[in-house]
């Protein structure tokens, strides 16, 4: 089999430009994975694929499940605020003039392909803000510098179009959920680690706060940082598989 040339879109989305798709891979992936991986303590992560393991997690916030009593109180705690789903996974709900949910839109993609899209295709942008969020008056001025860009002129994630539980909504927006953040965790769950009495550490939260592999009050970063530990340990070089993203594995509405 062939290694690959470079690594492609999330979900191998064909919005940029066979050009601007190679940038994406060199200017964008595989710079993340170059620092992620030259590190001189990780020694089990590369930038090439090898093999495919899944690496699943319950999506429903774990924060608002230990803190809040009964599914319906949770639901609508984590459906108050997109700051509320911390889980590389966030939704928007519509409801109907009687407060009934009609449509629920769910979304893992990261920021990061938004942005590019922002810098090499900015008409891009616009015409997917309208494709997938039919039925609202997105104007090209709302995602132009002064509105949907900082005074810099980049893209604000956070846009009027993505940042609500109640409207439209494109992509994650949560500060930790992120694909350059998911790269680090993968890279860094790679060490493995030892006490002080030099025994390797293998219980989960304790792997998460020694090896700062991200927040130990959620469902995903202990478990993916386990997950991927517990392969680092049988002696294989580890990468993340391309393309590089966050996907939605199966969905059950019944628990939370």
């Amino acid at each position: 089999m062939m290694s690959p040339t470079h690594f492609s879109p999330p979900a191998y989305l064909t919005d940029l430009t066979e050009e601007n798709a190679k940038r994406w891979s060199s200017e964008y992936v595989s710079k993340w994975d170059d620092r992620a991986t030259s590190r001189p303590n990780v020694t089990q992560s590369y930038n090439e694929m090898t093999r495919r393991e899944n690496v699943t997690w319950m999506a429903f916030p774990n924060r608002v499940r230990v803190v809040t009593s009964g599914n319906q109180a949770r639901w609508r705690v984590a459906d108050s605020s997109r700051d509320q789903q911390d889980e590389y996974y966030e939704w928007s709900v519509t409801r109907n003039d009687e407060g009934k949910i009609v449509k629920v839109v769910f979304t893992c993609e990261g920021p990061e392909y938004w942005r590019a899209l922002s810098e090499l295709q900015p008409n891009t942008l616009l015409e997917l803000y309208r494709q997938h969020n039919p039925g609202y008056d997105i104007k090209e001025e709302d995602l132009s510098p002064g509105s949907g860009y900082d005074d810099n002129g980049r893209y604000i994630p956070n846009n009027k179009w993505n940042n609500t539980t109640t409207g439209s909504i494109m992509h994650l927006i949560r500060v930790s959920n992120t694909l350059q953040a998911q790269v680090n965790l993968g890279a860094d769950a790679t060490v493995l680690r030892k006490d002080s009495n030099g025994d390797p550490i293998d219980d989960t939260n304790r792997l998460t706060l020694c090896g700062r592999l991200g927040d130990p009050n959620r469902n995903s970063d202990p478990h993916i940082g386990s997950k991927i530990n517990n392969l680092a340990k049988m002696g294989p070089l580890i990468t993340i598989a391309d393309p590089i993203g966050l996907y939605i594995h199966s969905f059950n509405g019944n628990n939370s």
